[in-house]
């Protein structure tokens, strides 16, 4: 029941009556966790889905303080150059140039590189490794002498003809 007051200080009697629910407000206290990565972490024959590195996360992100200290070094520490870009709950970290096959990458995302609406950073860094397929689609094909990916000819005992090894 709401009451009132008149010009006078008169409290009134009846008024009408309002209903009203309280709800506890949720502080969010949850920092965001990499659910998925792409390519897998630890993967060793690693293709890019559209030529980036995308990590998914548990819920939506921005940019932390941190967001420029995202590293991406090969398996010499040579610092890899490239772009970040974030929708949603993903992050996208495209290379500039295209990776090396058949070498080790690591990925490094500090704690507050990125964080959720609430402002909760990750719960510390965040590191993947991963290997570039040795070709093009993660395939191995065989190289046979000479660099062919078939079998060259072999001749065997002097005859002129050639003699393919089963």
């Amino acid at each position: 029941t709401v009451q009132a007051l008149d010009a006078a200080g008169n409290e009134s009697t009846t008024g009408p009556s309002v209903g009203a629910t309280t709800k506890e407000a949720s502080l969010d206290n949850e920092p965001p966790e990499v659910r998925s990565t792409n390519p897998m972490n630890g993967s060793r024959a690693a293709t890019l889905s559209d030529n980036a590195i995308v990590l998914t996360f548990s819920e939506n992100i921005v940019e932390g303080y941190a967001y420029n200290q995202i590293i991406i070094t090969d398996a010499y520490n040579n610092i890899v150059e490239f772009t970040a870009n974030i929708n949603g709950n993903k992050l996208f970290l495209t290379p500039t140039s295209a990776l090396a096959l058949g070498t080790a990458y690591s990925v490094s995302i500090p704690d507050c590189a990125v964080q959720d609406a609430a402002g909760n950073g990750l719960d510390d860094t965040y590191n993947m490794t991963f290997t570039t397929a040795i070709i093009p689609g993660g395939h191995r094909t065989p190289i046979f002498p000479g660099g062919h990916s078939t079998p060259a000819p072999i001749f065997h005992g002097g005859h002129s003809s050639p003699f393919f090894p089963r």
